[in-house]
Order: C-alpha cells, then structure tokens, then sequence
C-alpha cells in the first residue's frame, strides 16, 4: 500500500486521473499496487540496512533501462543537481557513512551545517552556492561515491541543457520513469523507513555507535 508518494507520482496520478476515463484510470492504479507489491515483496526478502539500501539501488538501475527515445543530456561534470537537497532514507545515509568511516574524505563542516538545516529551506533555492555543495561532489564536478550514490540520484535524469539546471529560472525537462518513480515511493512507504536529506542521513549514520 502506497501511502507517501513522490512528487513526480502524485503529478502523474493527477494527471492521469484528469485525462483518462474513469475504468482506464483504475486499472493504471491496481497496475500500479502491483508492481509496488512486487517491489515490497522484493525488499522483505532482504535484511534492513545497508543490505536493502543496496538492493533498492540494484532495483533502481533496472527501473531506469528502460529510457525508451529519450536521450539524457547529463554527464559528468554537470553538478547543478548536486546542489540540491537530496532525500535519501536512512538507511542509504548508513551506505554513505560507512564510506566516509573507511577514510573517505568529506568537508564535515558542511555537511553539519547542511543538516542543521530545516527540510526544503530556502537556502536550497540558492542553488550553485559553495554552501549547497554536496560533500560528496569532486573538484572535477563529478560523484566521488558514483556506485553508492541514492536512489533519488540515480532517477534524476534531464534531457534539457546543462546550464538550464545551473540557472534560477531555467526550462529543466526531467526524463519520468513511473517504474522509478513506483519503486522510490515503496520505499519511502515501507514501515519504518526514513526519508530525509543526504546530510542529516550521513549525520546521523555518522554518529552512531
């Protein structure tokens, strides 16, 4: 049972519930619960932690295949989406953690200060601050812990310009896949399961014993 949604999902729902017939309408949400039911089934059979964070990425990667005619204009070294605030559960925080604990190297201050910060505060809306700068950004502009990266970053394609997502009012066009979108919402909807900024996630996991 779905019970939080993300963004790009419920805008998709309401616009199929807008533009389809009613019976067409229902059988997108029971295709929908089936493949969440699938997802869940798929994640109990794993243990808790580090373990099923890594099982939803393996889950994500597969979502994302299927791009269909849609070609990403993403690559490395465009980092504007690296600006952002980036929701990841706990339990990818413990993924992240776990690498910073083996010697990788992050600015801590930052990312203190960055989960000092209340949820979608408006310091995020500055977009390409040195402040808004993942700990996890490289001075090249690209991911230092790519094969670890969230969920929510590996479902975050563009077709549009780079420098439209770099710029306050820019035109982004984000590549939807529902499958995607399906699997982050399970997730977030399992019992238990946090959901919060990369920063508080990898602060938290950090500090514990």
């Amino acid at each position: 049972m779905l019970t939080r949604l993300t963004p790009t999902l419920r805008a998709l729902l309401s616009q199929y519930q807008q533009n389809l017939p009613p019976e067409h309408y229902r059988e997108f949400v029971e295709h929908i619960e089936s493949l969440s039911a699938g997802f869940v089934r798929e994640l109990e059979a794993v243990p808790a932690g580090v373990e099923r964070a890594r099982r939803v990425h393996q889950l994500m990667e597969g979502a994302m295949k299927d791009l269909g005619p849609d070609q990403p204009s993403c690559r490395a070294g465009c980092s504007a989406c690296c600006h952002l605030e980036v929701e990841i559960t706990r339990e990818e925080g413990m993924v992240l953690a776990a690498r910073v604990k083996k010697g990788h190297p992050i600015d801590r201050e930052r990312l203190a200060q960055q989960a000092a910060r209340e949820r979608q505060g408006p310091e995020w809306q500055r977009k390409e601050q040195p402040s808004n700068r993942c700990v996890f950004l490289g001075q090249n502009g690209a991911c230092t812990v790519y094969t670890d990266r969230p969920a929510s970053c590996r479902k975050l394609l563009v077709i549009s310009h780079p420098v439209e997502c770099a710029t306050a009012d820019g035109k982004v066009q984000a590549i939807t896949i529902p499958m995607a979108e399906v699997l982050l919402s399970t997730v977030i909807s399992m019992p238990g399961v946090e959901f919060m900024s990369l920063s508080k996630g990898v602060s938290l996991a950090l500090d514990a014993p």
